[in-house]
């Protein structure tokens, strides 16, 4: 570890870790005892309902035990390395397990939380992020991809044969096969993995599948000029990482959500300038509503699904 990433750490470990709120988020995967995952468990979200259980959990951990539940760690590590930052999950019908390892440099409770680590590993832009694979049937964990910029939301195809990938520090989603092992997108180009959409406005987050076919991404920034400028600048990234919260280049509040079909097409792209619902994460569509999710706001936004 630099000198630069450790003095950051000690800085940081001095703050209060949200590990309480979003234990369900960091270092590991849990199941509950049933061994299956409702439609609700299996898509990211960060509605103020899940952080609301979640901090109940921190609170009373004995709750769930109490009334007969049990959590069990299904994998924190994989080929003997710990998983430091489990984001995304979802749930294939033969019940593997797909998610994502943001990053194996920045653990959020090592880094004052999820948000933290995120900015941390985005500008220091090592690339250490993976898709990793749980089965079910011999509790084995396996690398898919890795070499990503924080892997973050992941979504199947509706063949179950793809995974959509939002790597976050890059602007990109991709588009990887199922049946990849230990493939290095980073350093090696394969048929197994394309670039879907390149070069985005913001940095995407959740990805979800809604009706008709449509995968929704959420943007949870828009791009900020200075850290495009600081790509091939290693050295002002380093000092960048030295700098206190407040210092650092977080960009302005806008929310964009758009949907897109598996082969690349944008289907839909709503955009709020003003940023009144900050940092859109996701979409969870339904037959009447789109349910918009966010990472910092007070509640779940929706609105009326158009036609």
């Amino acid at each position: 570890m630099s000198t630069s990433a450790q003095r950051t750490r000690r800085r940081w470990k001095k703050r209060k870790s949200l590990r309480a709120v979003m234990g369900c988020l960091q270092g590991s995967l849990r199941l509950s005892e049933s061994g299956r995952f409702s439609s609700r468990q299996s898509q990211p979200t960060t509605t103020s309902e899940t952080l609301a259980h979640a901090e109940e959990t921190a609170r009373r951990p004995w709750a769930g035990r109490a009334a007969g539940r049990q959590v069990t760690v299904l994998a924190d590590k994989v080929g003997g390395q710990p998983i430091r930052y489990a984001d995304a999950v979802v749930v294939a019908r033969d019940g593997t397990v797909y998610f994502s390892d943001a990053s194996t440099r920045f653990a959020p409770a090592d880094w004052g939380g999820t948000f933290e680590a995120s900015v941390l590993d985005i500008i220091e832009q090592s690339a250490t992020g993976r898709v990793l694979a749980y089965d079910p049937a011999t509790k084995a964990t396996r690398i898919v991809a890795r070499g990503l910029a924080f892997a973050n939301g992941v979504a199947l195809s509706a063949d179950e044969k793809n995974l959509f990938v939002a790597e976050t520090g890059k602007y990109r989603i991709w588009k990887i096969d199922v049946q990849a092992r230990d493939l290095d997108v980073g350093n090696a180009t394969s048929p197994q993995a394309s670039v879907l959409f390149d070069n985005l406005p913001g940095y995407p987050d959740n990805l979800m599948r809604g009706l008709d076919g449509k995968v929704w991404a959420g943007l949870v920034k828009p791009r900020n000029p200075a850290v495009d400028k600081m790509a091939g600048m290693p050295f002002l990234r380093s000092v960048t990482l030295r700098l206190p919260r407040a210092l650092w280049p977080v960009p302005r509040p806008y929310g964009h959500v758009f949907a897109f079909s598996e082969e690349g097409k944008v289907l839909a792209d709503l955009q709020d300038a003003t940023g009144a619902y900050p940092e859109t994460t996701g979409i969870t569509e339904t037959r009447d509503r789109l349910y918009v999710q966010s990472l910092h706001a007070r509640g779940l936004g929706w609105l009326k699904r158009m036609p």
